[in-house]
């Protein structure tokens, strides 16, 4: 998996720097793999998107990366003019890797802010400036139509090819829990209906809990597990801070390196998953690779 800023991609108006993704794939055919992209848009946009003065845009708080916690412009996810440039380069983006056998899948992004997940800022002060844009019911319509353009964009320029949804519990500002439970089904509801062949349907949040003994919801899980063995589905696990230190999950995760991952891989192939992301230090990690190998043979196998 390879992660990059739009701005790096793309720094110009019809000019464009694919040296890394290039080298992804020609390492990846190499050794007999295949590459998946991430190019996070938002705040991470070109300079010629952001000085556009027909691309609307409000200022926020960044949540992670570079300008991590800086006061910056956001294109709104919804604008014509901002989604307009964000397609030109996905058409793009397409047209040099879609038929490339060492091309996996492309993270669906453009309606979010700074990563591969349909993330926006939700910072107290970011809340309040949501308000002064719509009322709740209008932000998540305008979201809405914002996503089905995206998948149906997605769709056309990577025809044969599957592009994933990571969606997340807190994606959508001024609403409650169940509110955004609601967005996140509609949004997969929307995808799998738009491009069924190719759309897909992710969790970044994979951890090491143990579900039987669980009683808080889990409502990302059970989203993919509901669409498994119809469109393509997986999890991310967390990054090693979150997965080892239990700095989200708390006590569900307390207990050894070892435990702890076998257990978020038990997780998310009991949700009958397609795919499992694994962080490269944990692949590398030989105390893991019994229970790699494992997993591997599993997803194989289905």
């Amino acid at each position: 998996m390879v992660r990059a800023y739009w701005r790096d991609l793309n720094p110009e108006r019809g000019k464009y720097d694919w040296k890394t993704f290039d080298a992804a794939v020609e390492a990846a055919a190499k050794h007999g793999k295949r590459a998946r992209f991430i190019v996070a848009p938002g705040f991470y946009s070109p300079h010629y998107v952001l000085s556009d003065p027909a691309v609307k845009q409000a200022t926020f708080t960044v949540p992670q990366g570079p300008l991590a916690e800086k006061e910056r412009s956001l294109p709104l996810p919804w604008d014509d003019a901002y989604l307009s440039a964000w397609f030109t380069f996905i058409d793009q983006l397409a047209a040099r890797y879609r038929d490339n056998p060492a091309f996996a899948y492309v993270s669906a992004t453009g309606p979010n802010s700074h990563n591969g997940e349909i993330s926006l800022p939700r910072e107290p002060s970011d809340e309040k400036t949501w308000k002064t844009l719509g009322t709740p019911d209008e932000l998540e319509q305008r979201m809405l139509g914002a996503w089905e353009k995206t998948f149906r964009r997605y769709c056309a320029a990577f025809t044969g090819k599957h592009f994933t949804l990571a969606i997340i519990s807190e994606a959508l500002p001024g609403h409650s829990k169940d509110d955004r439970k609601s967005y996140q089904e509609k949004l997969a509801k929307l995808g799998a209906e738009t491009c069924p062949a190719g759309f897909g349907l992710q969790n970044n949040g994979l951890d090491g809990r143990p579900v039987q003994l669980d009683l808080k919801p889990l409502p990302a899980w059970d989203l993919i597990e509901s669409y498994s063995g119809k469109i393509l589905t997986g999890f991310q696990t967390r990054t090693r801070a979150n997965l080892y230190h239990c700095k989200r999950s708390g006590r569900d995760c307390e207990g050894d390196k070892l435990a702890i991952f076998e257990q978020a891989l038990k997780n998310g192939l009991s949700r009958k998953a397609s795919f499992l992301e694994i962080y490269e230090k944990d692949l590398a990690d030989p105390e893991l690779k019994l229970l790699l190998y494992s997993a591997h043979t599993e997803l194989h196998a289905r």
